[in-house]
């Protein structure tokens, strides 16, 4: 009886073991499959990382969080190059990146940044936005052509340039600037109330995945093909109130103008606000510019080269002064006008009611050293150019395209000068809000914009600062 009793238990245990083994056998397995699956998924994710030598798989925005490795230049320069490729890809009728397609191809189509809100779908009237909700968009709801008519009530908005003055290109016709915010920011923006500054406090802060775009645009002839045209272009249709227009004689028009224009892109600002490593988050500020715009070097231009803003035949023409600077006074109460070609007028409307608008001469935009708008300048931005410009040489007008610079908030240097000829043309001309010269240490998107969060409070917004009002009404939606 002991001796069944015996082999019983030894049975038993037997089983026991076996049972144990074959779990433990079982747990490892597991983890080696899981470990096969992570490093298949791994493979898989670096095969569709967007690089130079992938181009197909940069559609899609990078992830909004800052790169690894917060000091060093290249990283953020990299990530500025995806993020400028993958706004500029061409979108469907929804604003989705077309992943079926490549950024140099169907050039018809519309970028996947020109479905982003323009700053007047947002920043509306009290009565106005409580008849919107946040997911109000543009996109899907209007036609290509209905999103391109653009009725102006004071040229200023598209032809001056932030806190100065406006540029006139070498055909005599003023730059346009437009903006452009996504979805993120916008909808953040109509919950809050944001467009009412009695609803803007010192804790605002923007949401990671909110961008930012200005861009900046020349006037084409409407009449030269778009093949050979160095330029991404869109038409646009225009009414300019009568009160803006003139004959080439300066005479006052009798009604508005209405004006359909090509307009081929020369500038463009990203600001995108990502999430960092710490849980908190940054602003990314990175601007490109038009090859053709202004020599790099001002005394060394390309002779074969038509450059946009800049004459090189004019030997004694002075860089960067503004159109309202006169042996070095700024005239505070210069008017803008335009002609039926869209050329360039102005005169000074109080000192001399009485004077009749004149033909604007050109503006020579030349680089400086000292306004950081010399590409190559900052750390690794040269060789970040080649590798991405040699990438899109098979995408045809988008190879003319290059990185002037990048800065970021967390840990970003606010001393390194940087700017983009097309925008900030006239840097040390800059008049602030309260018509007092801006100092010509403020040379960079970072320490320019930390002044709408430092007195605005609109972190680093100066789109919220400009076109939020003092308007009636609650600032919550509860």
């Amino acid at each position: 009886m002991w001796r069944r009793f015996i082999n019983g238990l030894i049975i038993v245990n037997g089983l026991i073991i076996v049972c144990l083994a074959f779990l433990v056998s079982f747990y490892f397995f597991q983890i080696f499959l899981a470990s096969g699956e992570n490093l298949d998924k791994s493979r898989t994710a670096k095969a569709e990382e967007c690089s130079p030598e992938k181009l197909m798989n940069c559609y899609k925005l990078p992830e909004p969080k800052s790169p690894d490795d917060d000091d060093i230049v290249q990283d953020y320069g990299e990530l500025a190059w995806k993020t400028f490729i993958a706004l500029n890809w061409p979108a469907d009728f929804e604003g989705n990146p077309d992943s079926s397609r490549v950024i140099g191809t169907k050039l018809e189509a519309r970028r996947v940044w020109e479905f982003y809100k323009r700053p007047e779908d947002v920043f509306q009237t009290s009565e106005s936005q409580e008849k919107r909700s946040p997911s109000f968009s543009m996109t899907g709801n209007l036609s290509p052509q209905a999103l391109s008519q653009n009725k102006i009530e004071d040229i200023n908005e598209i032809f001056k340039q932030a806190f100065t003055s406006p540029v006139i290109d070498q055909e005599n016709r003023y730059i346009v600037y437009g903006t452009r915010l996504n979805e993120v920011e916008s909808d953040q923006i109509i919950k809050n109330h944001w467009n009412n500054t009695n609803c803007i406090s010192k804790d605002l802060s923007i949401d990671p995945g909110a961008i930012e775009i200005k861009t900046a645009w020349k006037i084409l002839d409407s009449a030269t093909p778009q093949k050979g045209l160095p330029y991404y272009t869109v038409s646009r249709s225009y009414t300019i109130p009568k009160e803006s227009v003139v004959d080439d004689d300066g005479n006052q028009a009798q009604s508005n103008l209405e004006k359909k224009v090509k307009l081929g892109l020369i500038g463009f600002h990203i600001f995108y606000k990502v999430k960092t490593d710490d849980n908190s988050s940054e602003w990314i500020m990175s601007t490109f510019e038009h090859i053709k715009n202004t020599p790099l070097d001002p005394t060394k231009p390309d002779q074969e080269t038509a450059y946009a803003l800049y004459n090189k035949s004019c030997e004694n023409c002075q860089g960067n002064i503004p159109p309202n600077v006169i042996n070095g006074d700024i005239i505070d109460d210069y008017k803008y006008y335009v002609n039926a070609d869209l050329k360039a007028m102005a005169k000074q409307a109080m000192v001399k009611p009485d004077e009749k608008p004149k033909r604007l001469a050109p503006t020579q935009v030349v680089r400086s050293k000292e306004a950081g708008s010399i590409p190559g300048k900052f750390q690794d931005i040269d060789d970040l150019n080649r590798r991405w410009n040699g990438a899109l040489k098979e995408a045809g007008i988008w190879r003319n395209y290059r990185l002037i610079g990048v800065q970021w908030t967390e840990t970003g240097d606010q001393r390194t000068p940087l700017s983009n000829p097309a925008f900030e043309t006239y840097i040390t001309y800059m008049i602030n809000e309260d018509d007092e010269l801006i100092h010509p240490s403020i040379r960079n998107c970072l320490n320019c914009h930390s002044t709408a969060k430092r007195n605005k409070y609109t972190d680093y917004s100066f789109l919220i600062a400009k076109k939020a009002k003092d308007l009636a009404g609650q600032c919550s939606n509860s």
